[in-house]
Parts: structure tokens; sequence; C-alpha cells
């Protein structure tokens, strides 16, 4: 079983956190971050997190934005993965 606790709100946008048993991650979602504006603005909210569970961007995009150890995922991947 999932538990997902919505919206950590940072100013910005709202931050997902999915905790299955010991495991945590924080998760953000958006259509596509092809748009460096975009892409800038989703990943902000991950950066001002200072812990190290796994923070993920889920997109339609099949390009791999991950950087700054924050995880870009096709939807896709993710649903197939064992993330969480």
């Amino acid at each position: 079983m999932y538990l997902v606790f919505l919206n950590i709100l940072l100013r910005i946008l709202s931050i997902h956190i999915c905790q299955k048993e010991d495991k945590i991650v924080y998760v953000q979602v958006s259509e596509t971050i092809m748009d460096e504006q975009t892409r800038k603005r989703e990943f902000r909210p991950f950066e001002k997190i200072k812990d190290f569970y796994p923070r993920i961007i889920i997109t339609n995009d099949t390009l791999n934005y991950s950087q700054n150890g924050i995880i870009h995922m096709n939807i896709i991947d993710f649903l197939l993965s064992d993330i969480i």
C-alpha cells in the first residue's frame, strides 16, 4: 500500500510525498518540461529540499532532463519501475 501526502507548498509549486513501508520519494508531475522556463519552474522546488530522499519529476517527455540529483522519468518508465 502507498501513502501519498499531497502538497508541500514551497511558494511556487506543490510536491507530493509518496511513502511505502520505509521508502519515501518526493514526486512532481508535469505534462512536459521540454520548455526551459517550465523545466526551471518544475525543478526549483526540489532544489530547496535538503534531505536525501529521491526527488522525481514525472512527465510524458522521452528525453531525460535529470539534473543535480533530481530524477526525470517518463510516466511509462516510472510506472514500470520499482522506485517506490
